[in-house]
């Protein structure tokens, strides 16, 4: 997140490495095929697998993983999401972040509550 925006006279604008990061999300919704959810209500769950075993904010990738998914039409608006969770898996050399989004139905019910 630290290298998504920049202040541009006065102006708080999406920096080159942000564009870039956008554009690379919009190449893999395309080349994996991701469905388009419209305006559905969401349970996401990103699993982060950092570069190495150095300290991270998992929370800093959340963000800016939305909304590059939005951008590149996965979804309307990252209101939709309903379900949110971050998982830190494994070091992982070069780094990886899982992303997977389902479409809920009942986003106030809970796993195994019955309504």
């Amino acid at each position: 997140m630290n290298t998504m925006w920049r202040n541009f006279r006065g102006r708080t604008v999406l920096s080159k490495a942000g564009r870039a990061f956008r554009e690379e999300v919009q190449n893999i919704v395309v080349d994996k095929n991701i469905p388009k959810f419209g305006d559905s209500k969401l349970k996401i769950t990103m699993i982060l697998r950092p570069r190495d075993k150095r300290k991270t904010d998992i929370d800093n990738r959340i963000k800016a993983v939305l909304d590059a998914l939005e951008h590149a039409g996965v979804f309307d608006d990252d209101f939709q999401v309903d379900h949110l969770e971050m998982i830190r898996g494994e070091p992982l050399k070069g780094g990886l972040l899982h992303v997977v989004i389902e479409e809920i139905s009942n986003p106030h019910q809970t796993e195994g509550e019955h309504p």
